[in-house]
């Protein structure tokens, strides 16, 4: 099994559609479009909230981009009940890198190069 889905916690496809701030804490607003993973803390079907707790989430070091579809592997923190990214977590944007990376994970071979833009 791909040694990176076994340490997310979570893996969704969803648009990142605002960053929000809740109680003094960056948060993203996300529309789950796919779940591939889920672990204990219940993903909603359409919403999501994330925690953002790193600087850097993408490969490419940049935010997360409004409207834009991404392959997101995350945590979660069983204590709060809650999901979050930090900077060990990965956002690929689907367009690009993310068909490739899910047909790796479903032939079990290792990870796709990543693109840098």
């Amino acid at each position: 099994m791909n040694s990176v889905f076994v340490t997310c916690s979570q893996v969704i496809k969803a648009r990142m559609e605002s960053e929000i701030m809740r109680n003094g804490l960056p948060q993203l607003r996300l529309r789950i479009a796919r779940t591939y993973k889920q672990g204990k803390v219940k993903i909603d079907n359409k919403n999501q909230l994330m925690e953002k707790r790193g600087q850097e989430i993408t490969c490419s070091c940049s935010n997360l981009k409004v409207d834009k579809l991404y392959l997101i592997l995350g945590k979660e923190d069983q204590r709060k009940r809650v999901l979050y990214l930090d900077n060990f977590s990965t956002a690929l944007e689907w367009n690009k890198n993310g068909k490739s990376y899910m047909k790796a994970f479903r032939n079990r071979i290792s990870c796709p190069e990543r693109q840098m833009p």
